[in-house]
């Protein structure tokens, strides 16, 4: 089949794939339908400005125009080739947001059953000493003995604060943090009761407003 040959057939192919018919192509292309009409029966080749027109408007190469049939992809099989082409982006995508994610992932670290087996035990070791505390005083004859587990309320908090600050737990840190601040201004107003100082209580709202800024202010500096 010569070249002229194969240039009519794919036009012809073309137009009936995307179901245009010869009035409708030509108006999506600005030629007559007579124009067409020669094209499709070979009586006259369009130029190359125009094959390129029509492969715009196809979506395909301008060479398929010069391609038989047997040598070039149908329709169905140029889509299937498109959405193969897309998979494999999209998987690829994944692969490399997946491997960029493991590369970021923080290993585990070896030493935190030990760091959390020591903060156990720091924690057992201060509520003993608060046990003791209110045997001793409560041998003494203090009737406030009991003082010592209110007081060991923020001393605990204390040491988680210590705990997840050294770690950088920012929130962690700052939810134990304002623990810690209301638990000893209660501690403080239980212990001073009798001189009724209730609004020391207040103090905790500007600290606990200090708490809540501090992420703001350490981005912005």
């Amino acid at each position: 089949m010569g070249v002229k040959e194969t240039v009519k057939e794919n036009l012809i192919r073309l137009r009936r794939e995307h179901k245009l018919t010869q009035l409708e192509l030509s108006e999506k292309i600005n030629y007559s339908d007579k124009a067409i009409s020669r094209w499709e029966t070979g009586e006259v080749t369009p130029d190359v400005e125009t094959l390129e027109h029509l492969a715009e408007l196809y979506g395909i190469p301008v060479t398929s125009f010069f391609l038989s049939a047997g040598e070039q992809l149908s329709k169905k099989e140029r889509k299937l080739q498109k959405r193969t082409a897309k998979a494999q982006k999209k998987t690829e995508k994944k692969e490399v947001r997946d491997k960029a994610e493991k590369s970021e992932s923080k290993p585990k670290d070896p030493t935190r059953p030990r760091r959390i087996a020591l903060l156990i035990f720091a924690l057992c070791l201060l509520w003993t000493a608060a046990l003791s505390l209110f045997f001793i005083l409560a041998a003494a004859g203090l009737p406030r003995a009991w003082y010592s587990f209110i007081w060991g309320v923020p001393a605990t908090f204390a040491t988680l604060t210590l705990y997840f600050g050294i770690r950088r737990h920012a929130v962690t840190f700052r939810v134990f943090l304002s623990l810690l601040i209301w638990t000893a201004l209660v501690a403080t107003y239980l212990q001073i009761a009798i001189w009724k100082l209730f609004p020391l209580l207040f103090l905790g709202i500007p600290l606990q407003t200090v708490i809540l800024l501090l992420p703001f202010l350490k981005k912005k500096n």
